[in-house]
C-alpha cells in the first residue's frame, strides 16, 4: 500500500507526496505536517497529531496498544505496536534511544517516549519522574509500558507553596463557611493557586499561565482539586455565559464582583467532576436579614367569627414566619413580602363583599380585556408577521447590537476571542442583511465553498442578496469551537448554524440546521474567513416552496 496522509477534518486518506510538506485535501484545503507528524507504520498513514480528536491511537486503524516513540533527530511520533519488533525510525533512520524517557505533553494531548531534554511542541524541559510512595499504575503482562497518569493540574507544592495564613493546614483546599469575595481567595490561598485553563472538549484543566482558573491541591500528593475563577469580577453577563458556565453556575449573571459559595471540584487527573456556584455583586448581610420590630396589639373583644380579621402569622425565634428572609443563592437580592398587619379596631364591621352589580360590570370588563388581547394578538402573529424585520429590538425594547465592518484584533483580545467577534459580527451583518459590511468579513477567494472547491468572495454576497429577495431570514450560532493553529495564523471555528426565515409570498416557516465548518485567516490584524464547508443558503431559496397546512399566507 502506498503512504497516505490523514485529513482530520473530512475523515479521508490521501496520497502523500513525499517531497512537499503540503499536501491537498480533495476537499481543497491545504494539510501541512510541521512539527510533530504522526505516523502508523501498520497503515503506512501520516497525521498531524493536534488536529485528531483521540492522539493516542492511530485515527484509521484504531490500535490502541501502542508505544508512541518521538524521535531524537526528527520529529515524527512512531506508533509501533507492542508486537513491532522495530527499532527504528522510518523517516530518518535513526534507531530509537534506549534510554528514552515517559513524557506527557499537553500539547500533544498524549504520553511520548523519546531521548530528548525538551518536547519540541510544549517546550517543557523532560526529566526523570521520582519514584512514588504509592504506586498508581500497574506493570502489564505483555511487556507493555505502563499508562501514565496525565501530568495535567500540578499539586500545589510543585510551585512552592507555604502554609497561608488563615487556614489550619497546607493541603486542606479551599475552605468556605460562606460566600467569600474571590479576590479575597486570592490573598489567601495566593501562594498555593496554580493558574490553569479548561479542555471544552476532553472537560480537563490543564497548566497554562494565561489561564482562566485557579487550582488550589487538596491532600498531599492531591486527591483532588478545588478550582475558583482567576477573574474578580465580570464586566458583563456574557463574560460569565462565555467563559465560566460550563465550570459554575450562577443563578443571576451580569457585571460585578464575583463572590464564590463553593468552588468547582476536579480529580487528580484534573478531570471536572461537580460544578461550582457563583453570585454576582452580593448585597450587605444588614440588607438580607432584616429585623423586623414587632408590635403587639391589645387582645380584642370576642366577636362573631366574620368579623374576624385574618390570623397573625406564627412566631419562630421571635421573628414571623411571612418576615422571614430566603437567602439561598435563587433568591438574593429579590424583594421579600411583608410582614402582614393584623391590627383592626375592636367591633368593626368590615364587608368583604362586593355589590352583585359592581361584580357584574367587573367580570364584563374582565372579559372585553381578555377578548381583545386575544385579537390584538391574532393580528400580530397571523396579519403582521410576514412585515416583521429580520432582526427585532431585544431586552425589552433596547436596540440590537449595530453591525459593524471587519474590526482588527485588540491588543488585549487572545485569537479565540477575536475569531469569536468576527464570527457575531458575520452574524449581525448577515441577520441585518448589509452586503457590503457583510463583504468585509470574507477572503478573496474561499477555499472551499460548500461543494465547490474554491468560489470568489463575491460569491456569498451574491447569495446572501438572492436569500434575502425570498425570505426574510436569521441566522445564530451555537456551541462554537474554535481551534488556533501554532503560529496563529490559521483556524477553524465548527458551530451549529441554525437558519431560521419566512417566505416572502407564501409565509411558510423554513428551518435548516447545518453542522458548519468555518476556516479563518489572519490578514494583518483582521480575521477573515477564507472557507466554509456549507454555504449560507435554503436548498430552494430562489423557488417558491409548497404550501403546507398549519401554514400562513400573506
Amino acid at each position: 500500500m502506498p503512504p497516505t496522509v490523514w485529513c482530520a477534518r473530512h475523515a479521508v486518506r490521501l496520497p502523500f507526496n513525499p517531497g512537499s510538506d503540503g499536501q491537498t485535501c480533495p476537499a481543497g484545503h491545504s494539510i501541512r505536517l510541521e512539527g510533530v507528524a504522526g505516523y502508523c507504520p501498520s497503515c503506512d498513514l501520516h497525521w498531524d497529531v493536534r488536529e485528531v480528536e483521540q492522539p493516542e491511537t492511530c485515527p484509521y486503524c484504531q490500535t490502541g496498544n501502542v508505544r508512541r516513540y518521538l524521535c531524537h533527530t526528527c520529529q515524527r511520533l512512531t506508533y509501533l505496536p507492542i508486537e513491532s519488533a522495530d527499532t527504528t525510525c522510518q523517516g530518518c533512520g535513526t534507531p530509537f534511544a534506549q534510554t528514552g524517557l515517559p513524557h506527557a505533553c499537553r500539547v500533544l494531548r498524549a504520553e511520548v517516549v523519546t531521548g530528548r531534554q525538551v518536547c519540541p511542541a510544549c517546550q517543557e524541559s523532560i526529566r526523570q519522574r521520582a519514584p512514588a510512595p504509592t504506586p498508581t499504575t500497574k506493570q502489564s503482562t505483555n511487556g507493555a509500558m505502563p499508562a501514565a497518569v496525565p501530568a495535567t493540574v500540578p499539586a500545589a507544592s510543585e510551585a512552592g507553596a507555604e502554609p497561608t495564613a488563615g487556614t489550619t493546614e497546607d493541603t486542606g483546599g479551599i475552605r468556605l463557611t460562606g460566600p467569600v469575595r474571590v479576590r479575597a481567595l486570592h490573598t489567601t490561598y495566593g501562594s498555593r493557586l496554580v493558574r490553569v485553563h479548561f479542555d471544552y472538549n476532553r472537560r480537563r484543566f490543564f497548566r497554562n499561565e494565561k489561564g482562566l482558573f485557579f487550582a488550589c491541591g487538596v491532600s498531599a500528593p492531591p486527591t483532588h482539586y478545588h478550582i475558583i475563577p482567576s477573574w474578580s469580577r465580570f464586566g458583563v453577563a456574557g463574560d460569565f455565559v462565555h467563559w465560566f458556565s460550563e465550570i459554575f453556575d450562577c443563578p443571576q449573571p451580569k457585571g460585578g464582583d464575583i463572590w464564590v459559595h463553593a468552588p468547582a471540584v476536579a480529580d487528580a487527573e484534573g478531570s471536572l467532576l461537580h460544578k461550582g456556584l457563583l453570585e454576582i455583586d452580593r448585597p450587605p448581610e444588614a440588607i438580607l436579614l432584616p429585623q423586623p420590630q414587632l408590635h403587639h396589639a391589645p387582645v380584642e373583644p370576642e366577636a362573631p367569627a366574620r368579623y374576624f380579621p385574618s390570623p397573625a402569622p406564627p412566631l419562630t425565634a421571635g421573628v414571623p414566619v411571612s418576615s422571614v428572609v430566603d437567602v439561598t443563592p435563587a433568591t438574593v437580592a429579590q424583594p421579600q413580602p411583608a410582614a402582614m398587619n393584623t391590627k383592626q379596631p375592636a367591633g368593626a364591621t368590615v364587608n368583604r363583599q362586593p355589590q352583585p352589580a359592581r361584580r357584574r360590570w367587573m367580570l364584563a370588563g374582565l372579559l372585553l380585556l381578555f377578548v381583545a388581547i386575544g385579537v390584538g394578538l391574532a393580528i400580530y402573529f397571523v396579519a403582521l408577521a410576514p412585515y416583521r424585520p429580520a432582526n427585532p429590538t431585544v431586552n425589552s425594547g433596547n436596540p440590537a447590537p449595530v453591525p459593524h465592518p471587519n474590526q482588527p484584533q485588540a491588543t488585549n483580545q487572545t485569537n479565540q476571542q477575536a475569531i469569536l467577534v468576527a464570527l457575531e459580527g458575520l452574524t449581525l451583518a448577515f441577520n441585518g442583511q448589509l452586503t457590503e459590511t457583510y463583504a468585509t468579513y470574507f477572503d478573496r477567494t474561499l477555499r472551499p465553498y460548500g461543494n465547490r472547491r474554491e468560489a470568489p468572495a463575491r460569491q456569498a454576497v451574491d447569495d446572501l442578496q438572492k436569500l434575502a429577495e425570498t425570505y426574510t431570514v436569521t441566522m445564530t450560532h451555537e456551541n462554537p469551537q474554535v481551534e488556533v493553529d501554532a503560529q496563529g495564523t490559521q483556524a477553524t471555528v465548527t458551530a451549529n448554524r441554525l437558519l431560521s426565515g419566512r417566505h416572502r409570498q407564501t409565509g411558510q416557516l423554513v428551518k435548516d440546521t447545518e453542522r458548519v465548518t468555518y476556516r479563518f485567516v489572519k490578514k494583518g490584524s483582521n480575521w477573515l474567513i477564507a472557507g466554509i464547508s456549507h454555504p449560507a443558503v435554503f436548498p430552494s431559496a430562489t423557488t417558491t416552496p409548497k404550501r403546507t397546512p398549519g401554514t400562513s399566507q400573506r
